[in-house]
């Protein structure tokens, strides 16, 4: 849940701080509690590795999230919104990560691996060594692979049940509409709105492939 955003902390009401970070500390619990049901519950041997990386990438994005929204101001402060605003482009490669890997056939599977990996690996070197500059490629580049998913549509529509697919597909779009609410700087309480949305679009996503990979 990185917040994208050329404010601080210091831009916004004590109101507004504090309804954000309830809502990430809500995020950071069920992100840890989900995750851990669906590995250490409802996992098989053949979809462990994919549903592992979707997990960890899931639960990282929340907590770091929750950690630079926390951490008072300082050289570990910018550190943490590095961190925070790199991990989204691994929650999104996370995110394919099982559905091409197991739903997907060669050499679809590891193309879209390959491709979806690297540009996330390309995006975390980006927030890094540019932390505060290209802020729109940045995100562009995230709505760029959060699309991917249209090139082979056709093949899911074959190999993923109805309920899934339209479940992902609620997932991006409330991502998209997150996105466009981060930008209305005026609005008040746009932040929260949009680390809400991304609550919102995970837990759905997060149904998505628990209903098609759970045993």
């Amino acid at each position: 849940m990185n917040t994208w955003s050329h404010q601080t902390s210091s831009s916004y009401t004590n109101g507004e701080q504090r309804v954000d970070a309830a809502i990430q500390g809500l995020a950071a619990t069920l992100g840890v509690a989900a995750v851990i049901w669906l590995i250490a519950t409802h996992w098989s041997a053949h979809t462990l590795a994919g549903l592992t990386i979707y997990g960890v990438s899931l639960a990282m994005t929340f907590v770091t999230s929750l950690a630079y929204g926390h951490i008072s101001s300082g050289p570990s402060k910018e550190l943490w919104r590095r961190i925070d605003h790199a991990i989204i482009f691994a929650l999104i490669a996370g995110t394919y990560t099982p559905l091409a890997a197991y739903r997907l056939p060669e050499p679809w599977s590891v193309t879209v691996l390959a491709v979806m990996w690297s540009a996330a690996l390309a995006g975390m070197v980006l927030k890094f060594v540019y932390p505060r500059r290209f802020e729109y490629v940045g995100m562009a580049l995230c709505i760029i692979m959060g699309l991917t998913g249209v090139l082979f549509i056709h093949t899911l529509l074959l190999t993923l049940s109805p309920m899934t697919l339209r479940l992902l597909v609620v997932g991006v779009a409330l991502y998209l509409i997150g996105t466009i609410a981060l930008q209305l700087h005026r609005l008040r309480f746009h932040n929260a709105i949009w680390h809400l949305l991304v609550l919102a679009a995970a837990g759905v996503q997060f149904v998505a492939i628990a209903t098609e990979f759970v045993a």
